[in-house]
């Protein structure tokens, strides 16, 4: 009776072994499919900003000097002028230099300020990361952030966002808090952004998790030890 509760102790010990290992293989996997799409968002960022964004720049030099000409030429002037630098401001979120160049604080305030500068929304951040993440992991950071961030403007009619970002030795965690219309969470149809978000946080076996309920806002956590 011994011997067959050992053997059934061992083939119990062996499945685990065996879903961990597919498990780990299942991220590893989900990280080679996240890094491709930013590799292409980097791509088409780049075409972006040397293609279309250099033939705007000219577009717009020569309605420049034509501008005292006509009010029609004054008006094409602003009007490329507003298109280049949205498609920069655009080709910037897709793919944001200053991630690579100045880290994941710098990058998270240049984000909030992008995207709420022209919204009435009062915004804190209170970010606390001496040490770099590293370089997937602060990019699966800055997409979860982008993320809540147009969620917030699209559907929370909210008038104040804060952000609390922190590594504490081997572990970083970060919060967003709105002050929005919130929504049931468990009810509501999850859409595209929210399952990208909990998809990109599993990929890296972070813990990703919504507080919210109507009319009391929402509290976005992710968690991952390094």
């Amino acid at each position: 009776m011994s011997s067959t509760f050992d053997s059934l102790s061992e083939i119990q010990q062996q499945l685990r072994e065996l879903l961990m290992q597919e498990q780990s293989e299942l991220r590893d996997l989900a990280k080679r499919v996240w890094n491709q799409q930013e590799q292409e968002r980097n791509q088409l960022a780049h075409d972006l900003h040397d293609g279309v964004g250099q033939s705007l720049a000219i577009l717009s030099r020569r309605l420049k000097q034509r501008r005292e000409e006509s009010a029609d030429a004054e008006d094409l002037y602003q009007l490329a002028d507003s298109v280049m630098e949205d498609i920069r401001t655009m080709a910037r979120l897709m793919r944001p230099t200053v991630l690579d160049d100045l880290g994941l604080h710098a990058a998270l305030r240049w984000l909030a300020r992008t995207m709420f500068k022209q919204e009435p929304i009062q915004y804190e951040l209170e970010i606390d990361i001496e040490d770099e993440l590293p370089a997937d992991l602060n990019i699966m950071v800055f997409r979860i952030a982008q993320e809540t961030f147009t969620n917030i403007l699209k559907h929370a009619e909210a008038t104040e966002v804060r952000v609390f970002a922190c590594r504490n030795g081997q572990a970083f965690r970060m919060d967003i808090i709105d002050n929005g219309k919130g929504f049931a969470y468990d009810t509501v149809e999850k859409g595209v952004g929210l399952r990208s978000m909990l998809d990109r946080a599993a990929s890296f076996d972070a813990t990703f998790s919504v507080q919210t309920r109507p009319d009391n806002g929402t509290h976005i956590t992710v968690q991952v030890r390094l």
